[in-house]
């Protein structure tokens, strides 16, 4: 079984299975968790640590996020995972990706690489339906569903 991310399995009780996307998947540890738990995910990260062998509904592709532009039509998923990652020029694709009524589940350290200031996790998406945020000093966390 994979390690769990409690995080990811509260966003992800809140939609049908379906498509998911894992930006800056890492280890790929929420990506392979959600394949095993009936959802179609897309993985991509610069250097990819997903272990094979990967579920049959696990894609995994290598992509810079920092300078390559993401490629899938408007609202092809219905949850968005990024997870201690920030990374603000993603956030129109994001909002640009996610369906209607689908769910992004993000967080970030607030201090070191990929800090995100306080409170700019909530502030990105303030016009969604904030679901749950946390900021304890060291990191912040959002799930919100789009409106």
């Amino acid at each position: 079984m994979v390690e769990r991310s409690e995080l990811v399995i509260r966003a992800a009780s809140l939609v049908p299975a379906g498509r998911a996307l894992d930006l800056a998947c890492g280890s790929g540890r929420n990506a392979r968790y959600l394949a095993e738990h009936g959802w179609q995910v897309i993985a991509i990260d610069i250097e990819p640590r997903v272990a094979p062998p990967f579920p049959a509904t696990l894609e995994v592709r290598t992509l810079d996020l920092e300078t390559t532009p993401i490629d899938f039509d408007d609202e092809s998923f219905d949850l968005i995972v990024m997870t201690h990652y920030y990374q603000p020029s993603l956030f129109p694709v994001v909002r640009r990706l996610l369906r209607r009524g689908g769910v992004l589940v993000t967080s970030a350290k607030l201090a070191g690489r990929f800090a995100a200031p306080a409170g700019a996790l909530r502030g990105a998406f303030e016009d969604w339906d904030v679901v749950h945020v946390l900021e304890d000093g060291k990191s912040s966390e959002l799930i919100v569903r789009k409106t």
